[in-house]
């Protein structure tokens, strides 16, 4: 038997060569490895009619049912929103929209720049709004994207929403048009 019992091992002895796959237990990493460490969420509070890009006012962090920043969190200045650390970013991006009529070409989108400068879409969606009722119909769009910061000062995001003569909604008490972020892992 060539087996070595534990015992014979000092600490540190043992390389990655050495272990077998799928021998490890969450018991034995080290503390924090796969843990989320930043989560956020921000919203705009007051709706607005027709098309913004980027929405630059009226944003807010989410401060109702028990929402509470993990980490640092984003910074924010006129819709452009800044990461707190570099690493690899999961966005969800939501819009609420309300038209008294037909809307064919809504909109939203999350862009991103890596100059601080110019901004394209990561992730972009649209709907629409196809009256039913004499009264306002809604609908929203939502899209999703990871984000690589691996430069705090030049990697920002924003968001774009709307269409021609149709109200994109906010609120204080929900999200109804806004955003949450998860720091899946470091650079």
């Amino acid at each position: 038997d060539n087996a070595v019992n534990s015992e014979h091992y000092t600490d540190g002895s043992i390389d990655t060569a050495h272990i077998a796959d799928a021998q490890i237990t969450a018991a034995k990493l080290a503390s924090g490895v796969g843990e989320i460490t930043e989560a956020d969420m921000f919203r705009i509070t007051t709706g607005y009619n027709g098309y913004n890009d980027p929405i630059t006012a009226n944003w807010e962090r989410a401060d109702t049912d028990n929402f509470a920043v993990l980490g640092s969190g984003l910074s924010q200045s006129s819709g452009i929103f800044t990461f707190p650390s570099t690493g690899y970013y999961f966005i969800t991006f939501q819009a609420s929209f309300t038209r008294n009529g037909d809307d064919r070409g809504i909109n939203a989108a999350i862009n991103v720049t890596t100059n601080n400068s110019s901004y394209s879409d990561i992730s972009s969606t649209a709907t629409f709004v196809q009256q039913t009722e004499s009264d306002a119909t809604s609908t929203f769009a939502k899209c999703s994207a990871i984000v690589h910061c691996d430069n705090t000062s030049n990697v920002k995001v924003s968001f774009t929403a709307g269409g021609a003569g149709t109200t994109t909604n906010g609120g204080t008490s929900a999200q109804a048009t806004g955003f949450s972020v998860f720091k899946l892992a470091g650079t």
